[in-house]
């Protein structure tokens, strides 16, 4: 629940959560009213690019979020723990535009310009399957900066699962972007958190369980 100026509300769907963040600007901001003249011009700014949308959750979202905890911790950043957050980056870069790919009937009528809806849905899928690949490969450097060694076959095998559960969601569904309903397109994007889920679940074994 969002809430404007008036007393005006803005219910937002589980699954859009991901688009809002805490202020945190030292002083108290306006609110503007719901539909006003503020409010569209907000709206309309980030829209108007396509990509913009795409560059401020892969930053905000996708590099800062986990630099933020790493900064929570009073640790300094090691090596490995960049080419994580870097990793983590990428990986939202790519996960971001599949939560748009059932949404591109509903973009187009609003005039929206995602930068899914710019790329196409089989485009778009394309650079996410790119991005998945760079931010493994970002783990993987991350995991020998760390000092895995052939001995840590537990540890690159989640690596290797997390990965293949990603393309065993990806593959098909490139090939099949264009015969898609949406319905089936929000589907694939909810069993992306899944493979989400999967990661974090790898990246936890490999880097926070103990050696030895």
């Amino acid at each position: 629940e969002l809430r404007y100026h008036g007393d005006a509300k803005l219910f937002v769907p589980v699954e859009r959560l991901d688009l809002i963040q805490k202020y945190t600007g030292g002083s108290k901001p306006p609110l503007d009213r719901l539909g006003g003249t503020t409010w569209e011009k907000a709206k309309t700014k980030v829209k108007a690019v396509a990509g913009a949308d795409w560059i401020i959750n892969l930053l905000g979202f996708g590099t800062l979020t986990p630099l933020a905890g790493w900064a929570s911790t009073g640790e300094p950043l090691t090596v490995w723990g960049w080419f994580l957050v870097w990793g983590f980056g990428a990986l939202f870069s790519f996960l971001y535009p599949l939560t748009q790919l059932y949404q591109f009937d509903e973009d187009q009528r609003r005039g929206d310009r995602t930068f899914a809806l710019r790329l196409g849905k089989r485009l778009s899928l394309g650079v996410s399957i790119a991005c998945v690949t760079v931010a493994f490969g970002l783990f993987v450097a991350g995991a020998r900066a760390a000092g895995w060694t052939g001995a840590d076959v537990g540890r690159w095998g989640a690596l290797v699962v997390a990965y293949l559960a990603w393309l065993a969601l990806l593959l098909p569904w490139y090939r099949q972007a264009r015969e898609w309903a949406p319905a089936r397109h929000q589907r694939g994007m909810y069993l992306a958190l899944v493979a989400w889920a999967v990661t974090d679940a790898a990246v936890l074994f490999g880097w926070a369980w103990p050696r030895g």
